[in-house]
């Protein structure tokens, strides 16, 4: 684990962007400049906001299957079906 701040993920070094985001107030002055990032700077991307405060990074491997694997088209989504079905008890 790489120690810079805030909780991260990756696989093979490549950071996986947060699938959840608690509530900006319970992020203290972080939700507040993190609610001033996506209201008023127009920030879309989360890595650019993490960047700004810092993240410890927990990394796994990608294999035998990417933890993070993404799925976006109807391709990705047959493709989890594939891996699933090898790891049954998962």
């Amino acid at each position: 684990m790489h120690q810079h701040g805030g909780p991260a993920a990756a696989s093979e070094a490549r950071p996986s962007a947060p699938t959840a985001v608690m509530p900006a107030p319970a992020l203290g002055r972080a939700g507040t400049d993190l609610r001033q990032a996506l209201t008023q700077e127009d920030m879309r991307k989360i890595e650019l906001w993490t960047a700004r405060h810092g993240v410890a990074l927990a990394d796994w491997p990608a294999e035998p299957v990417d933890p993070f694997f993404n799925v976006n088209t109807p391709e990705d989504a047959a493709a989890a079906e594939r891996i699933a079905a090898q790891y049954p008890d998962a």
